[in-house]
Formats: structure tokens, sequence, C-alpha cells
């Protein structure tokens, strides 16, 4: 997003930006909101912020607010059949 930004910033014609989509073949995706209870956080990964290698989870501001994670030491992502163990 943030390079098509810059060019109609720059006053770029937005017609130039790539070809039109069929709005018809167009999906929404059913992704559940990241939830917490008492096992932790549990919520899909949308993204990775670039090469930062940052996870994009599917969750609200309002519902991280008040998460205490002062007593996280590992974190688990399972991605698909796979189980990957990382610290905090």
């Amino acid at each position: 997003m943030s390079p098509a930004a810059a060019h109609l910033a720059r006053g770029d014609d937005w017609a130039q930006a790539g070809p039109a989509l069929d709005v018809s073949k167009l999906v929404r995706l059913d992704i559940k909101e990241a939830t917490i209870d008492a096992t932790g956080l549990h919520g899909e990964v949308i993204g990775l912020d670039g090469s930062f290698g940052n996870l994009v989870l599917m969750s609200r501001r309002r519902l991280l607010r008040n998460w205490d994670t002062s007593w996280v030491i590992l974190a688990r992502l399972r991605l698909a059949a796979r189980t990957i163990l990382f610290r905090w």
C-alpha cells in the first residue's frame, strides 16, 4: 500500500496503478478475530510486516490493551502441522 499511496500523493494518475478488477470475482475472507483466554492469545496470522519479521494478527486494539504479557516467556506459533517455540 505504501508505494501506491506515495504515487498518489505526488499526483500520479491513479488509473495507471494496474488493471481493472472484476468486482464479481472478489471474495470475502472468513478470518476469525483473535481471542485471549487463560492459556494465551489465539489468532490467525494474516500477514507479515515486510522484512522486519513481525506477524500481523487479526485482532482489535481493545483486545490487547489490557493484556498482561509480563508472564509470557515462550510463545508457540503453529503453522499447519508445524509448531515453533520462540522467546517473547
